[in-house]
Parts: C-alpha cells; structure tokens; sequence
C-alpha cells in the first residue's frame, strides 16, 4: 500500500533594488536549528497543488493573490529520513508593492539574494538552486518581468537585475537601446527624486503580447 506525501515548497521571489531575492525562515527548533528553510506544507487530498502552494502563502505570510507556477519535482528517497516525502517546488512572485507582509512575530525570516543563500535544512538549499535556475531563465521573459514592476522602475534597477540573471556586466548604453528597441517599455516622463545623486528617468512595461528578452 503506497502513503506517499506531497510536499509544496514555496520559493517566493521579488525583487529589491535591482537583486533579486527568496524569502527564508529561521527553523527554532531541532534538528536543524538556527538554519533557513523555505515555507511548505504537505498537500491535502482534496486540494491541488497549486492550492496547496497559495494556502501557505496565506497562512505563513498574510498576503493572497499571488502568482504561482510549479518549479521542479525532488523524488529522492530519503530526502526527509523516516518519512518518504515528494518535493515539488513552487515559483512564487510578489513585488515591492506588496511586500508588506503580514508574518507572526515570533518567526524570524529575512529576504536573501538567490545568489548568497545561507545553510538551510534537508535539501532546501539544493531546491532553491535549481528552482532559481530555471526561473532565471524564465525571467528573461516580459509575462514575469511585469509581475515584478507593475509600476515604475528606473533603467539602472532593470540593468541590475538582468546583469545578475546572466552572470556577466552589461554595457549601460547598449541595454537602454536594446530594451527601446523591443518596444516592451515606455517613458513615463516621471523622474525618481533620491536624497543623492541625480533623479533617474521611470518607465514601465508596456501591456504587450509576452517576449522573450534575450541579451547577447
């Protein structure tokens, strides 16, 4: 008789001043105390997964109406001892204007690059590696770069972001070009006012049909 479970793990991305970030708690108890876990919970027989993924995020972070997709499947058998578990990570998007969480005080979590992830439990650290990877490559796409700036954003941020995702630095003048000529932005002819330095042009993306933006 086969008692599988299965289990949502959700890798709730945004991003912050240009880095993109997950969302981590602290475990306060043994085993593993003191190390960063991704939020899940065990799928329940009459709900999908997708469910299963937006019920956590309600209960753990207090927000609803976020936007999922199914990442990767872990099957490994003993990826949770004594307890045959099937992982299946969740993508997760919220931008800076929702980022109010609304998240108990006696959890601790904290939002960490992708790239500089902390020790974590069981084998969360090698889920967020691979469910980033493939949504780096996702991310290259406009149908997820609205999600995260459904409003304005400056070029310098948008840059920062695509310099991480690829790996490699971008000449500034050659991505404001690149980024005009696919026609997926536009000029709000707004100016975003900082205590330093000079105030950056905003744009936004344009409600267009979904591109891939790729980036030699």
């Amino acid at each position: 008789m086969f008692n599988n479970k299965i289990e949502a793990l959700v890798n709730l991305y945004t991003v912050d001043n240009g880095e993109l970030k997950i969302l981590l708690f602290k475990k306060m108890d043994d085993p593993f105390k003191g190390y960063w876990m991704l939020p899940s919970n065990l799928m329940i027989n009459k709900e999908t997964i997708e469910e299963c993924a937006e019920a956590t995020i309600s209960e753990k972070l207090g927000v609803n109406d976020v936007y999922t997709e199914p990442g990767i499947i872990t099957t490994q058998i003993d990826r949770i001892p004594d307890t045959r578990i099937v992982g299946i990570s969740m993508i997760a998007i919220i931008d800076t204007v929702k980022l109010n969480l609304n998240i108990e005080e006696s959890e601790e979590y904290e939002w960490f690059n992708v790239d500089n992830i902390p020790k974590t439990i069981y084998d969360h650290g090698e889920i967020i590696k691979k469910t980033t990877d493939l949504f780096k490559t996702k991310l290259l796409n406009t149908k997820y770069l609205r999600k995260f700036f459904p409003s304005d954003f400056t070029m310098p941020e948008l840059q920062k972001l695509f310099e991480q995702l690829l790996g490699k630095e971008i000449d500034r003048r050659n991505f404001r070009k690149k980024l005009l000529s696919l026609d997926i932005i536009e000029n709000t002819n707004e100016k975003n006012v900082s205590m330093s330095g000079r105030p950056a042009t905003l744009y936004s993306f344009k409600e267009t049909d979904d591109k891939n933006v790729y980036y030699e």
